[in-house]
This record gives C-alpha cells, sequence and structure tokens, in this order.
C-alpha cells in the first residue's frame, strides 16, 4: 500500500495518532514554564551557497522564500552542482512538496557539507501559519532511526503524523517524560558541543511542514551571518553579506535581521550559539532581541 501526505492525511487520522502516542508519556498537567518553552518558534536554516547557488539571492532578494524541493525543481531554480539530501522516505510520502523546520535549534548540517563548511541563514518561522492542511508535523524526521517509518513501506510512516498543537504538546511531554531538559531536547550550545550529541540530537527533533512555500512576509526573524561571501576564485562578486543585510532589513521591516558572527573555525557552533542565545531570549522576554549582543548579553546573565 502507499501512502502520501497531500492527500491521505486527515485531521482524524493524526488526532488518532496524537491519543497513540500520549499514552507513552507523562499526562499530568503541563506547567506555565513547559507550555510556554514549547512555544518557541520553528526553524529552518541555509547555506549561502550551494554548489552555484547563491541562496541569499534565490530565498531573500528574490522575495521568492523557502520553496519545497518540488517548487524548486518546477521553477528551475535547482542548478547543477547543488549538495542535497537524499530524504528518501520522505519523497517516498510526499514530503517533497513541502518546505521543513525543525522545533529545535538551527540545523548545522551546512557546517558539515563534503564540498566544505558553508555560512548558514537561520530563518525563525512565524507561529500563525501552522494550521492544517498547510502544515502538519512529524514526531520525528522520517530518515531518523527513532522513526517507526520502515524503508520500502511508505504506509508505515502515517502513524509519526501530528496535528502542529498536537505536536508542540506531545513535545512537551516527551521532553518531561524523556530529557528532563528542554534545552537537552532543543540543542542548546552546552549541550552541541559535546561529539555524540552533536551526531545524534536531529534524531528526536520534531519536524514541521509546510506545503509548497514559506515566503519572507512569514519569516518572524533572520540569523544573518556575518563575513565576506567570496566565490572559488577569492572574488567578492556575491558582495558582503553584511552590507546585503541592511537592504534586506530596509526591504522587509517585518523581519527581525539578526547579525552573527560565523567563525571558519567553528561554523556550525557560531550558528548553533546564536540559536540558543536568541531563543532563550524569547523565553525571557517574549519578544526578539534588538541584536544578537542583546541576546548573547542575557544569556551570559542566566549561565553565571
Amino acid at each position: 500500500m502507499t501512502f502520501d501526505v497531500t492527500t491521505d492525511l486527515t485531521e482524524e487520522l493524526m488526532r488518532a495518532n496524537f491519543n497513540r502516542w500520549r499514552g507513552s508519556v507523562d499526562v499530568a498537567p503541563l506547567t506555565t514554564s513547559e507550555t510556554e518553552a514549547i512555544k518557541t518558534p520553528v526553524t529552518h536554516t541555509f547555506p549561502d551557497l550551494n554548489g552555484r547557488a547563491d541562496l541569499c539571492q534565490s530565498i531573500l532578494e528574490s522575495d521568492r522564500g523557502l520553496l519545497s524541493d518540488e517548487k524548486r525543481r518546477a521553477t528551475a531554480l535547482t542548478k547543477g552542482g547543488e549538495e542535497t539530501r537524499h530524504m528518501i522516505r520522505a519523497r517516498a510520502v510526499g514530503l517533497d512538496r513541502f518546505v521543513f523546520a525543525y522545533l529545535g535549534v538551527h540545523d548545522p548540517y551546512y557546517s558539515t557539507l563534503s564540498t566544505g563548511p558553508r555560512p548558514a541563514f537561520g530563518i525563525f518561522v512565524q507561529g500563525g501559519i501552522e494550521a492544517f492542511p498547510r502544515c502538519n508535523a512529524s514526531r520525528r524526521d522520517l530518515g531518523s532511526t527513532e522513526s517507526i517509518c520502515e524503508d520500502d513501506n511508505p504506509q508505515s510512516a502515517q502513524g509519526e503524523f501530528l496535528l502542529p498543537s498536537d505536536a508542540r504538546e506531545l513535545c512537551a511531554r516527551e521532553v518531561r517524560t524523556r530529557h528532563k531538559n528542554f534545552w537537552y531536547y532543543w540543542g542548546a550550545i552546552e549541550f552541541y558541543l559535546e561529539e555524540a550529541y552533536k551526531r545524534e540530537h536531529w534524531k528526536w527533533k520534531f519536524e514541521f511542514h509546510f506545503r509548497d512555500a514559506v515566503p519572507v512576509s512569514e519569516f518572524d526573524a533572520i540569523l544573518w551571518p556575518e563575513l565576506q561571501a567570496a566565490d572559488a576564485a577569492g572574488s567578492t562578486r556575491f558582495g558582503s553579506l553584511s552590507d546585503r543585510s541592511v537592504q534586506f532589513a530596509r526591504n522587509h521591516p517585518g523581519c527581525r535581521v539578526l547579525r552573527y558572527a560565523y567563525r571558519n573555525r567553528t561554523p556550525g557552533a557560531s550558528l548553533v550559539q546564536a540559536s540558543t542565545a536568541v531563543c532563550r531570549y524569547i523565553l525571557a522576554h517574549g519578544e526578539y532581541p534588538p541584536t544578537i549582543q542583546d541576546a548573547e548579553s542575557r544569556l551570559h546573565e542566566l549561565t553565571r
């Protein structure tokens, strides 16, 4: 049998999945802090360049925003030389028609590309667009060893899918039952620095999927790497990413631009540290910080 998320997902199916998974976690009422923590925005990450593609231009400066893999191919935006994830199980159930986001830290995947690490942009997606059928969630990345999805059996994936609001509640309960610490689940910098954690943390993250596209107008904020973007020949034909951030902020006043220091020696940690600081600031103040420096100052206060 086959299973396709675009045609076979229903609210009834996802609520049944939630009720089944709820039986494996602590169901006592959530505390205020648990409820607030799990309201953190979902995140999406992409590099400055992928192969010959200038993603800053095609995603941000063109105003296209984030497009699903299928949408990018249909509009001829995929260029030769790009490094892509295989997503075999996800493609088998139609998730290539969706934009992916994690309920957790910005994924530092692009610091581990076989072609070399790339500076990454980190999107915080607006929470108001998490409504089915445009958006659905899964308990795990279908490629995770913790997923119940089986190779060559797409039908087995249907038990992973949840309504977005149910996914957030189940996540809060899993944090309480399994992880004991929200920041351990989420991927905070102090845990990410451990090598075993760095390899494994994506396997337990809840994943959100948005049909076709997430336009720039639906970005709450963006982590913007500060560096000179040079091509392989050493020129600066892509211009200064810092200068481009100023123009982007001018064009999109509704999206908070948070510039962070990208470090070549620790590319993944640069992004994760910035992401951690911003999320902790949000939970402390109920809003995005004016700058990364404000967020990191608050982070230092909390960790003294």
